[in-house]
């Protein structure tokens, strides 16, 4: 009886997750903040997001930067502007159930940098106002560890709509201004998972407790 109810519990709760409705995507605004202290400090920074007037591709609302902290994009079919960094990547807004990723996030430091250990505050609104809304997950993903440095995890790390979070992750002990010496980041957001997904799995679950049940 136990377990016949903390399967429909399960099921309830995997329900209610998957029918909240996405906010509107119009626009919203995240980013990846280099700082020593926290609350953030002044630092280097790269922001993307979405917003109505911009396209997946390069338009005006992606500016080049430095090359210790950006998005390192090329000439190619989907990229029509100069290559180098950009500070910035913004695209059109997602539609319902599309998933978007924000790749080739580069962090890289100033030679004249210190090998310790720094705080990067990965910063989940740099637009006040403009937070992702809920109905997609917002996950950065970790696709490369610095030269020099030693590094057992986390590779990953949830973005949660409504404030910021700060990780940390230590310098190469011989520093370099080369980017492709440096972490390479994506971002990615993604659909929750539909109620149909939710009720399949709690379908096993059941299916599990009843052969249990059986035994």
């Amino acid at each position: 009886m136990r377990l016949v109810a903390l399967v429909w519990l399960t099921l309830a709760l995997l329900l209610g997750a998957g029918c909240a409705a996405p906010a509107s995507t119009d626009w919203w605004s995240v980013g990846l903040l280099d700082t020593e202290t926290y609350p953030p400090g002044p630092g280097l920074g790269a922001g993307w997001g979405v917003t109505p007037t911009a396209i997946d591709g390069y338009d005006s609302w992606d500016h080049q930067a430095t090359r210790y902290l950006g998005f390192y994009r090329d000439n190619g079919p989907d990229w029509t502007g100069p290559a180098g960094f950009y500070g910035s990547d913004y695209r059109s807004p997602l539609a319902p159930g599309q998933t978007k990723a924000w790749t080739d996030l580069y962090l890289s430091f100033a030679p004249d940098t210190q090998p310790d250990v720094r705080r990067y505050l990965y910063s989940r609104n740099t637009v006040p106002g403009y937070e992702p809304p809920p109905g997609w997950l917002y996950t950065l993903y970790l696709d490369r560890v610095s030269d020099g440095v030693t590094y057992s995890g986390p590779y990953s790390w949830t973005l949660v709509p409504g404030g910021p979070s700060g990780f940390m992750i230590p310098l190469p002990r011989a520093a370099t201004p080369d980017a492709w010496h440096g972490y390479r980041f994506h971002f990615e957001a993604a659909p929750v998972p539909e109620p149909s997904s939710l009720l399949a799995l709690a379908g096993g679950l059941a299916a599990l407790g009843l052969r249990r049940k059986r035994r």
